[in-house]
């Protein structure tokens, strides 16, 4: 009986094993599609910035430049209008491309800037994200991006993309890839 009851025993501790194991290799599997997950992120981020790069070293006009930085940008973050407002001679912000950009919109740009809010998105240096507090329903509040657009030190003007807050989710990799955007952007109108 003592034997019988030896090998009972047994038999319950490899079962406890193989549960273990099994919920072992549940983990590793689940971690291991988050870095999978990670990965192809990663993969689309590279591909998006190399098909900017080749798309922007086939062109030598500031104008198509733009058109491609907004056009590409469409695939960091999912944006409903853009922006490119770049100072003039004169030191004064102009919108110079647009994209699903209505009057209204274009008004509310030059509000922001009246109010200080590209010069102070200009002085961080880097993109940053700004809540559309004008909007009572947080729900249905949009978000803006502003990325400086920099050449030789200077800032140049400013990429602004709005988005809304629930297709928003701007992480750290986002932030990176758009400053690569502008930076590659930036270099090429420097060599136009």
């Amino acid at each position: 009986m003592t034997g019988g009851k030896k090998a009972h025993l047994t038999l319950k501790e490899e079962l406890e094993q193989v549960k273990k194991a099994n919920k072992d290799y549940h983990k590793r599997i689940v971690s291991l599609e988050a870095t999978e997950e990670i990965l192809q992120q990663s993969f689309r981020e590279i591909t998006t910035f190399h098909r900017l790069s080749e798309k922007i070293n086939s062109v030598h006009e500031e104008d198509q430049i733009l058109k491609i930085l907004l056009e590409v940008a469409q695939d960091v973050v999912n944006y409903k209008s853009a922006a490119i407002v770049l100072k003039d001679d004169n030191n004064c912000f102009r919108i110079v491309q647009k994209r699903n950009l209505s009057k209204t919109k274009q008004k509310k740009i030059y509000f922001q800037i009246d109010q200080g809010l590209f010069s102070w998105a200009i002085h961080q240096r880097k993109p940053t994200i700004i809540p559309d507090l004008a909007k009572k329903n947080i729900n249905k509040q949009n978000s803006y991006i502003l990325a400086p657009l920099v050449i030789e030190d200077k800032v140049r003007g400013v990429l602004y993309l709005e988005a809304a807050a629930d297709d928003l989710t701007v992480n750290q990799q986002i932030f990176e890839m758009i400053s690569l955007l502008t930076n590659q952007a930036s270099i090429a109108i420097l060599n136009s």
